[in-house]
């Protein structure tokens, strides 16, 4: 439990259930000392027992129950702002209310009942409880189970809310078709360079114009789902190319020059162009007229203000593209373009393009085993609170049977059981928990 707390980045509620559950557990075996009967059990220790179950049970229900609504606005403002953030569950001051305040009320009540009735009776079972049994009500069959109605209710919402994302993720994971990357219907002017060093380049300023492309030149797969290995220069005489992306509203007949845009947290401005050396401007994305929009993919360039002056015959480019980050209901790409002259020289000019689903500026993609983690935790919410009610369920047999004596092995003893294993079967498989307990058993080797 406290390995996933470390890969989900937040500590208290996992620490705050592992403190719950092993108190509760240890009281539960210190019973060997009597063999596990309650008539060997003292009386005081009996109470202590009843009382430490009750608490227990009310204070592990309050963290779960907070951490679940913690978890719950986590995902809705994921699916419905398409913002990612795991600042809701950081603990906050309001939550000892329901975590400490709330259960040590129910436990007040429920030891005054117990007290004036005398009802720690010793009963045919492994642990003291309450008895008659209707006061079982007032701890852990009671209370804690009535409360995991709402609780349970809500992580099954946003368990839904977390599937239907998921689906609507593998559907714009890849966007693309076979015409989703083609060439702009444009015209790319060059300004003419002040020392001309090839004669075409005196004569003024020249219009390279779109030529029509290959059926091989650009194929569905240089689409940015790997890394393109091999970059192989373009022939000098070909005319560099300008992309667009046909996935805004509307797309107007002509461009201006690249879109120049303030560094924001999703890009920065890595220029080493040096004035006075003869470059290409690579391949960049025409922004859509609409990239605003909901829903709408923008395409973003990031690179210099400064009007670079090129010949079509003196440089060439290149382009790799790299699948930065792969997020649950957005995803950026970043697309590097490197030029260099043919001639030799160290001058590089290296861009970085981005292109992002709804993802605002300033807010980064989650961690790569984020969501993996929201998962097991909403998971792991609900069978919690499918484990409150089953705790509750033999109480309620025996009173609606009308049985003189409580079962001997009830269902309470299964969540006893699953309340401390449960964690381990849930959170066992994260892929982040693998990795640390590799880790772990690799350093103990050495």
């Amino acid at each position: 439990m406290m390995l996933f707390a470390q890969s989900v980045g937040r500590l208290w509620a996992p620490l705050l259930y592992c403190l719950g559950v092993t108190v509760m557990e240890v009281t539960f075996c210190l019973g060997m000392i009597w063999q596990m009967n309650p008539y060997l059990m003292p009386k005081a220790f009996c109470i202590t027992q009843i009382a430490v179950f009750g608490f227990c049970s009310f204070f592990i229900t309050g963290v779960i129950a907070t951490f679940t609504y913690a978890t719950a606005c986590t995902v809705f403002r994921a699916t419905s702002k398409n913002q990612i953030t795991d600042s809701t569950l950081s603990y906050r001051h309001g939550y000892i209310i329901p975590i400490l305040v709330l259960p040590l009320i129910a436990s007040a009540g429920q030891m005054t009942a117990v007290i004036m009735l005398d009802a720690a009776q010793p009963t045919n079972d492994m642990h003291c409880d309450a008895s008659p049994i209707w006061i079982r009500f007032l701890g852990y069959a009671g209370l804690p189970a009535v409360a995991a109605i709402p609780c349970f209710l809500l992580a099954s919402v946003a368990a839904w809310k977390l599937f239907k994302a998921h689906k609507i993720t593998q559907s714009i994971r890849n966007p693309y078709s076979n015409d989703s990357l083609t060439f702009a219907p444009i015209q790319t002017r060059a300004k003419r360079d002040k020392s001309p060093t090839h004669p075409h380049d005196a004569a003024g300023t020249q219009d390279i114009r779109r030529q029509t492309p290959s059926p091989n030149a650009l194929s569905p797969q240089a689409i940015p789902m790997a890394l393109i290995p091999s970059r192989a220069p373009l022939d000098p005489n070909y005319p560099t190319r300008k992309f667009h992306l046909p996935i805004g509203a509307s797309v107007s007949p002509e461009y201006p020059s690249p879109l120049t845009i303030p560094d924001t947290s999703m890009g920065r401005i890595d220029d080493a162009y040096e004035p006075g050396t003869p470059t290409s401007i690579g391949p960049t994305f025409a922004s859509p007229s609409h990239a605003s929009s909901h829903g709408s993919v923008g395409a973003h360039v990031y690179e210099n203000k400064e009007d670079m002056e090129m010949s079509d015959s003196d440089a060439y480019s290149s382009m790799r593209i790299l699948k930065e980050n792969d997020s649950f209901v957005g995803f950026k790409h970043k697309v590097f373009t490197e030029e260099f002259p043919p001639t030799g020289g160290n001058a590089l000019k290296q861009r970085e393009l981005y292109f992002s689903s709804k993802l605002e500026p300033g807010v980064s993609g989650p961690p790569q085993d984020f969501m993996p983690a929201i998962w097991r935790l909403v998971f792991f919410q609900v069978s919690f609170f499918s484990i409150e009610i089953l705790a509750a369920l033999s109480t309620i047999i025996d009173i609606t049977a009308n049985h003189g004596a409580p079962t001997p092995f009830g269902t309470q003893h299964v969540a006893l059981l699953l309340a401390a294993w449960g964690p381990c079967i849930v959170f066992g498989h994260t892929p982040a928990i693998r990795r640390r307990l590799a880790g772990m058993l690799c350093c103990g080797r050495r």
